[in-house]
């Protein structure tokens, strides 16, 4: 009998909802319970559930007799009226030829429009318990939908900025409001004494003040008006989105001012048609400026000299400079090579925007309006360290015309000192004049370079700096051969000295070794590795003396150093500790000459 039939034929009893399935010979039947009988109870309703078992294989696991369980989950749908007709619905359009639409309708995935994730209630939550009232569940999100899918992304905030975090424009406007408001104190028109009190209320380090008048193409004679100052800051905040950028579009702003002369301005015959020149060309100069895309700004040694500049004639820590403006240009040059030392990890002579933001450059400058000390702030700016470099070498420069030849650094190997003059590491940069200098002579900027490098071998640079020079062919790779070359001077050298000297194939395999590299050669990564053990490589391959020092310290003492190192202060880098130590030196010789000079002046002006 079909299927069809079979239910028809129970339409019309009286208690449809009791239908019990069972299998008999293979063949499926229908029967009603009679009037008064209990329902069908479903078998994983009841207390006892003892339904008969199959044991399958030998892992010991059970399970209930399938056909029968099956037939009283049957059972216990069927028992619901609205399933039972829904049944014969379905049964109904299969005969009459609609079964493609009935199975397409029954495996539709039906999704939640936008409209009623919108109107879906919400669950009030107890916060007090913590979690969701009983008898609620929460909404579930259609996350195997592509709306669901995109509904997620939305929702992961972003947070890799690889050209800087933007800053947001609740705290641009609230710049722009607080500029407006100074600009208001000052009559709406602001001189150049009083712009570092405006930068500082808009939360600009000051240091920046004279980079950003000049950006502005102002002299420091003019002033700036809030209808000029305010789009400018406008624009800076919406073109450039950290400190980085905007440090590096005004000081790349400012190398490309247009330098007025007061002169032409206080010229009274003809003051007005001066005047619109002028003014035309600093708003030409000033449009161009800022159409430069911020992220293809590369930042030149020149670039600093405005900033500099000011740090010398604003800075409490630096009023004895102030007053020997002939040493000017040396601290100047000083400052700017430290910086390019540190922060040009390229060696290309220009910082990009990258290494700015990699640096600690922005934090240091922004730190000494902090420091009333400078001396505090080794890193870049210490008037000692700048003391301590030029009298080194001015006691080189036998000549004093701020050039150094090859036998001016006697202290190293013939040979290093062959590759330092190679061009290898030196650059020719003179910030003082605009001629590159011969490839035989080392520049005061070079010079720099060479004696951070010298003194403290464990900085990136440094060994950047020594690999450059030992690598003889460029490959890459320090082989054997290239560090026997330098080595042999070095033996010859500890000979003389009535000391016996390892053997080369032995100073190899310790520095293999120690460096845990390939017996092939060591490449620049092994040297970074292990920054101190680098340091003493490059000294045995051709600094005697640290050489020698490095082999008659004390072990137990330098151990012992390191151990009470435990207060997590920042230890001092060799170029701080040999820095202190020179300037003191340097202030001892000076000292006696002093005293002598004043029991002079004493002994003249005395009534006796």
């Amino acid at each position: 009998m079909h299927s069809l039939e079979i239910l028809k034929s129970f339409e019309s009893d009286d208690n449809p909802a009791a239908i019990k399935m069972s299998s008999v010979e293979g063949k499926s039947r229908l029967t009603t319970q009679s009037e008064g009988s209990s329902p069908i109870t479903p078998a994983y309703r009841k207390s006892n559930f003892s339904q008969p078992r199959v044991r399958l294989g030998t892992s010991g696991r059970v399970r209930p007799d399938i056909p029968k369980f099956m037939h009283h989950l049957l059972a216990q749908y069927f028992s619901e009226e609205e399933n039972l007709q829904n049944f014969y619905k379905d049964i109904d359009g299969i005969c009459a030829g609609k079964g493609q639409e009935i199975i397409r309708g029954l495996t539709k995935v039906e999704f939640v429009s936008p409209e009623q994730t919108k109107k879906r209630p919400k669950i009030s939550v107890d916060t007090s318990s913590g979690g969701i009232p009983k008898g609620q569940s929460t909404p579930k999100t259609p996350v195997d939908s592509p709306r669901g899918i995109k509904q997620r992304e939305r929702d992961v905030p972003r947070f890799y900025f690889p050209e800087g975090k933007p800053i947001s424009q609740n705290l641009i406007q609230e710049a722009l409001a607080k500029a407006e408001d100074k600009m208001r104190n000052f009559n709406g028109s602001v001189s150049y004494a009083d712009f570092e009190g405006l930068l500082s209320a808009i939360g600009i380090p000051i240091f920046w003040k004279k980079p950003f008048w000049m950006a502005m193409c102002l002299t420091p004679e003019e002033s700036v008006s809030a209808f000029r100052f305010i789009p400018i800051l406008r624009a800076l905040f919406a073109d450039c989105p950290d400190d980085a950028s905007r440090f590096a579009r005004l000081l790349n702003a400012a190398s490309k001012s247009p330098q007025l002369s007061s002169t032409n301005n206080n010229n009274n015959n003809n003051n007005n048609i001066n005047s619109s020149k002028n003014n035309a060309c600093k708003y030409e100069v000033l449009s161009e400026v800022f159409k430069q895309d911020v992220k293809t700004i590369e930042l030149a040694m020149s670039d600093f000299v405005p900033m500099i500049q000011d740090i010398i004639d604003t800075h409490q820590g630096l009023g004895f400079l102030r007053d020997a403006p002939e040493f000017h240009s040396r601290y100047i040059t000083t400052v700017v090579s430290r910086i390019f030392y540190k922060v040009n990890r390229s060696w290309s002579g220009r910082i990009s925007l990258s290494e700015l933001r990699r640096s600690n450059l922005l934090r240091i400058i922004k730190r000494l309006e902090e420091e009333t000390d400078i001396n505090n702030v080794t890193e870049y700016f210490s008037y000692e360290h700048f003391y301590v470099i030029y009298c080194k070498f001015w006691e080189l420069d036998k000549d004093h015309d701020l050039l150094i030849d090859k036998t001016d650094l006697r202290a190293l190997s013939s040979r290093i000192i062959e590759r330092i003059f190679s061009g290898t590491v030196l650059r020719g940069w003179d910030m003082t004049s605009t001629v590159r200098a011969p490839s035989d002579k080392m520049t005061y900027s070079d010079f720099v370079w060479f004696i951070l490098s010298e003194e403290d071998k464990k900085t990136a640079t440094a060994i950047e700096y020594w690999f450059r020079c030992l690598d003889l062919d460029g490959d890459g790779v320090l082989s054997p051969f290239e560090l026997q070359y330098f080595y042999c001077e070095q033996e010859t050298r500890i000979e003389a000295l009535g000391i016996e000297p390892l053997d080369f194939a032995n100073v190899y395999c310790q520095v293999v070794d120690m460096l845990q590299c390939p017996t092939t050669g060591i490449r620049l990564k092994d040297f970074k590795r292990n920054p101190h053990l680098a340091a003493n490589v490059f000294n045995t391959l051709f600094n005697l003396d640290k050489y020698l020092e490095h082999e008659q310290r004390d072990p137990f003492a330098a151990a012992a150093s390191a151990a009470n190192n435990t207060d997590g202060f920042e230890i001092d880098s060799d170029w701080d500790k040999y820095a202190a130590a020179e300037y003191e030196l340097l202030i001892a010789e000076e000292a006696p000459s002093d005293h002598m000079h004043n029991s002079d002046l004493e002994d003249a002006t005395s009534p006796t």
